[in-house]
């Protein structure tokens, strides 16, 4: 991106409601909002949804490993930490998740490769 004035969309894919957080890891993007996709990008020009799962939005992912962590909010709780495990990236699961007690809105952050979650 040495002329960021002359980008040029390459590929394209529609997800599920508007993408709101996107992560980029081992060939794959992981969008968050209208639930969690799974887009092999391996082929920038062919980018191909291989895997969903349903049911919140997303606000913020971060990906480390084998785990997406993901803040959302949901029609069940104002705001909530997910950990969807992705080792198979065609068949994302939901392992985990945490609500605080106050229930305040989470923000992801990202910091020299490390996750940090914090209340706002």
């Amino acid at each position: 991106m040495s002329t960021p004035s002359d980008l040029v969309e390459v590929g394209f894919v529609d997800t599920p409601g508007n993408a709101v957080g996107v992560a980029l890891w081992g060939g794959y993007a992981y969008v968050a909002g209208g639930g969690f996709s799974v887009i092999d990008v391996s082929t920038p020009s062919a980018p191909v949804q291989v895997g969903f799962l349903d049911g919140f939005g997303g606000w913020d992912v971060v990906v480390l490993g084998d785990y997406q962590f993901v803040t959302w909010h949901g029609q069940e709780h104002s705001s909530l930490l997910t950990v969807i495990d992705i080792q198979t990236p065609s068949a994302p699961v939901e392992v985990g998740s945490f609500v605080p007690a106050d229930l305040g809105a989470l923000l992801g952050c990202r910091s020299l490769g490390r996750t940090r979650v914090s209340r706002k």
